[in-house]
């Protein structure tokens, strides 16, 4: 498993923004960071296993007390499935 950053720049995701998967989440993340800012490594990444994008996940603010919250979603194709076989 691989974690992939989601940059601020659309124009950083060729690759990225021709997967359907990707279209929605990376629109959503870069307007996310005009409103919070991008301060790495509490931002978003895509999931990456074996060459394929499984997922997304990021860090809905910043820590509060020592706490995160995040926000994760698998894509559909991976839904009720068992991937998850990595060191993470």
């Amino acid at each position: 498993m691989q974690l992939i950053l989601i940059k601020v720049r659309l124009e950083d995701y060729e690759k990225l923004s021709s997967n359907p998967s990707c279209q929605e989440t990376i629109h959503f993340t870069i307007d996310f960071y005009k409103k919070v800012g991008f301060v790495q490594p509490l931002i978003g990444y895509y999931a990456e296993d074996n060459g394929d994008l499984v997922g997304t996940a990021g860090f809905k603010v910043l820590p509060i007390d020592g706490t995160v919250e995040i926000a994760y979603g698998t894509f559909e194709k991976y839904r009720r499935t068992n991937i998850w076989h990595s060191n993470l």
